[in-house]
């Protein structure tokens, strides 16, 4: 039986971005679409025809990807979380801020869903399904403010960076670590509450088809990464 590939987590820091390319190759294929043109201008949502819901849902999923990857890489590698986080720590933002910022948003949904929790600082099993689509709407709302036609013109030339304008560079970094961030928000959502990984979070996706797409992509840079770091004899 062949050894499951596991993740080096001397490696995590350099794939973690490669992860979040792969969800905004879905998003930049949203962004031209009537539904994300009506999100971007902050439209409501009873303007949405049922098509164009369909397409805005689209692009959510994108980011609720982002966050089940998080939980999958949690779910099978959980020491990655630590890693994850130290990235975080290493720009001046601690464990415990993400987590009152993931708290926040989850009580600003318990108002609007009219839903009912009184245990403090932990999200509830019975709602975190509803709660990671609505964590990922905000989410893809802040995300497309930067996400316009710089940042897509960008993100065409991200392969070789010593073509990007300033600008373009900047929006790219800014939606990059965005993308990068909400990984890490399934992670750590997954190291405060292990409990939430054993409740259905997979919202009609295969999870076991995410995960092997996970190691494929990481198996991608590791041969990657032996070519360019090759020396000659």
């Amino acid at each position: 039986m062949p050894q499951e590939t596991r993740i080096n987590h001397e490696h995590f820091v350099e794939f973690l971005p490669l992860l979040a390319d792969d969800l905004l190759d879905g998003l930049a294929a949203c962004m031209g679409s009537k539904a994300w043109k009506k999100m971007v201008k902050g439209e409501p949502i009873y303007r949405f025809t049922p098509s164009e819901l369909v397409d805005l849902g689209e692009a959510t999923n994108h980011i609720v990807m982002g966050l089940q990857t998080g939980l999958l890489l949690a779910k099978h590698q959980k020491e990655l979380a630590d890693v994850a986080l130290s990235i975080f720590k290493s720009r001046g933002v601690s464990a415990d801020e993400m987590w009152q910022n993931v708290m926040d948003v989850y009580y600003e949904f318990l108002k609007v869903a009219r839903e009912e929790h009184s245990e403090r600082d932990r999200i509830s099993p019975n709602h975190f399904r509803k709660f990671l689509l609505y964590f990922a709407d905000g989410q893809l709302k802040e995300m497309s403010k930067y996400m316009d036609k710089e940042w897509k013109k960008g993100w065409g030339k991200r392969e070789n960076p010593f073509r990007l304008k300033p600008d373009e560079k900047a929006k790219v970094v800014i939606v990059g670590n965005r993308a990068a961030a909400n990984i890490i928000v399934g992670l750590l959502v997954a190291k405060n509450q292990p409990e939430l990984l054993g409740v259905d979070w997979s919202r009609g996706v295969s999870l076991d088809v995410l995960w092997e797409r996970i190691l494929h992509t990481y198996r991608n840079f590791l041969y990657y990464k032996h070519f360019v770091d090759r020396k000659p004899f």
